[in-house]
């Protein structure tokens, strides 16, 4: 009598192997691992093309955008600048550093409680989610702005961190002291960190309506394409008189546009701003980068 065991190793009568048999059957014999080894090696080949191949379009990473950087003394400052912001949002990554909270904005009591500080912080962070602006605070006391070493150091951290092709700040000669201290801070940390007339970077100042004086510009924007957008971001600060400040920045950007013409160009509503010295001369600058509408 023969075994289960003993039947896996016998063949039939006519030569075919049985099942289980080491020579075919189910489990494939010399043909079936045969065919094992070529599967398990055309999987590996697979595998490795798999590994080797180009990723889609959608995984690949993009490439960095150039980040310009706004250097404010107080929430609201950005006005100044929105439509150069709004113009090259598509293009460059914008980032604002504000140095105070602005929470003497509306009195002593509203300084006291806090509830100033809370209400400037939600409305800037309302007006760079309507920009795409990425926001910082960087901390210092609205009124009370200094220069002092801890924050010139956290300045020269962020400056480090964000890698800016360009910075653009307050005019150096403001009637308001914590303008005047912010424009000041940022070039003592350029100065400090070997950037202030470097090459790889961009420095500019813009025009506070009102506020600066002996302002010389140098790049003359027409922002008359986002004009209307630009009046929505203004919206945002809802605690500092929004319209007023639409108004005045109407008739400014109107009057610079005036004087535009006289010089040739075609627009109507100008933001303007001024160079560091010159050092851009010669140089493909951010305002080169504008898109033509």
């Amino acid at each position: 009598m023969t075994t289960e065991k003993e039947r896996t190793t016998e063949t039939a009568r006519d030569g075919t192997p049985v099942a289980g048999s080491p020579h075919g059957g189910r489990d494939g014999g010399v043909l079936g691992g045969w065919l094992k080894a070529v599967g398990a090696f055309a999987l590996a080949l697979a595998l490795v093309g798999a590994a080797g191949a180009a990723p889609p379009d959608s995984a690949r990473a993009k490439p960095r955008k150039d980040r310009v950087v706004i250097m404010a003394a107080h929430p609201d400052d950005l006005i100044s600048c929105a439509g150069l912001v709004l113009l090259t949002k598509d293009v460059f990554e914008w980032h604002l550093v504000d140095f105070t909270y602005g929470e003497w904005g509306l009195g002593k009591k509203g300084f006291e409680d806090g509830s100033t500080k809370a209400t400037r912080i939600r409305e800037e962070e309302a007006a760079c989610a309507l920009a795409g602006i990425r926001l910082h605070w960087l901390g210092g006391c609205d009124g009370s702005l200094y220069a002092n070493e801890e924050m010139c150091e956290k300045l020269r951290r962020l400056v480090c961190e964000i890698d800016p092709r360009a910075i653009i700040t307050h005019w150096p000669i403001d009637c308001n002291a914590d303008h005047v201290m912010c424009g000041a801070m940022t070039l003592k940390v350029l100065r400090s960190m070997g950037k202030m007339f470097d090459e790889s970077l961009e420095v500019y100042f813009h025009d506070e309506v009102g506020q600066p004086r002996n302002f010389t510009p140098h790049h003359w924007v027409d922002i008359s394409p986002v004009l209307k957008q630009r009046d929505e971001l203004i919206r945002c600060y809802a605690c500092q008189n929004p319209e007023g400040n639409i108004a005045l920045l109407t008739r400014s950007n109107d009057l610079r546009g005036f004087w535009s013409r006289v010089g040739g160009f075609r627009g109507r509503y100008y933001e303007v701003y001024a160079d560091l010295g010159c050092v851009t001369a010669g140089r493909r600058t951010i305002f080169d980068e504008i898109p033509q509408r």
